[in-house]
């Protein structure tokens, strides 16, 4: 299994938990390829984390409609984990 951290505002993947929460994470086969196209902003656990995201951030800002109202730190490191998926496509 890998582990991954949701990116995005609202998502599924049959047969798991619904990724609704923003650095929401989840485990998945390691033959499940993120990068097929199924449009699930998933990034490795460890690509996430080198962001920076305190707990206390993810906590906080689990919520992404949350966002609206966040610090510019966290939304520059949000948009440092959004550049991030992209660059992996």
């Amino acid at each position: 299994m890998k582990a991954y951290r949701f990116v995005g505002t609202d998502s599924e993947i049959t047969g798991y938990p619904r990724l609704q929460r923003f650095g929401q994470r989840i485990e998945l086969p390691d033959d499940f390829n993120v990068s097929s196209g199924h449009g699930i902003p998933l990034l490795p656990e460890k690509v996430f984390e080198s962001v920076g995201f305190t707990v206390e951030e993810l906590q906080r800002f689990a919520d992404p409609g949350s966002h609206a109202e966040a610090p510019q730190e966290f939304l520059d490191k949000k948009l440092k984990a959004i550049g991030l998926l992209h660059k992996g496509d």
